[in-house]
């Protein structure tokens, strides 16, 4: 299949990476809160877009 293994790899290093980075980032946003900051934490994904956390 036309690139299939491209897209396997990507699916696993992403679940390998996600809790890793899920716990790095919910220490940011708990450092940002502390620091009394009135806004929400945005992460830009590899296509340009925002996403809220």
């Amino acid at each position: 299949q036309f690139r299939e293994y491209e897209r396997s790899s990507t699916t696993v290093v992403n679940a390998y990476v996600m809790p890793a980075i899920r716990g790095l980032i919910d220490q940011l946003e708990n450092g940002i809160a502390r620091q009394a900051f009135r806004t929400s934490l945005q992460v830009m994904q590899s296509n340009g877009g925002l996403m809220s956390t």
